[in-house]
């Protein structure tokens, strides 16, 4: 509510000044008087509280409805996370089985030759399979160090400044 209290006062004597004919005229030579006002606005909006209740409400709803779906879209991110992050281990572990096995080859080629009954497309071959297994190993390798990192990230763990919330 607003209020207002606006006060005044006034006095005025002159003489040699004719008095008015009449006592409801004005007369700013000869006055005297106090005058005071007390103003009050107040808007009553007994229909609006309602809306305003129903409104406030509402946002409520929809304030649980962003939270729950901000939780599903943060879980699903980080079950996400977590199956990249274990099939780029699994993926890392076989390529590393794979760069033992073509290490093997190319040790048994290289033997076979040493005995002179390799060709030289198998020790070619061998090779070829081995830094190929070796590049897929390192792929494997980089796609492993991404998804341990969207991990942290989706869990929280991980920040760029190295800070960590304390728990």
């Amino acid at each position: 509510p607003d209020l207002v209290l606006a006060a005044g006062a006034q006095f005025a004597r002159a003489q040699g000044v004719d008095d008015p004919p009449s006592a409801f005229a004005n007369d700013p030579y000869n006055r005297q008087g106090v005058s005071a006002v007390l103003a009050l606005q107040w808007t009553l909006e007994p229909w609006t509280v309602k809306a305003k209740v129903n409104r406030a409400r509402a946002e409520a709803k929809k304030a649980k409805a962003v939270n729950a779906l901000a939780t599903a879209g943060a879980n699903y991110d980080a079950e996400t996370a977590l199956a990249e992050a274990t099939a780029a281990q699994t993926k890392l572990e076989a390529t590393a089985e794979g760069v033992k096995a073509g290490r093997a080859w190319v040790a048994s080629i290289v033997q076979m030759d040493a005995l002179g009954t390799a060709e030289s497309k198998d020790l070619a071959d061998a090779y070829l399979a081995w830094f190929g297994m070796r590049a897929k190993f390192f792929q494997a390798a980089f796609q492993w160090n991404v998804a341990v990192v969207r991990l942290g990230r989706a869990t929280g763990e991980y920040r760029v400044s190295g800070y960590r919330p304390l728990r």
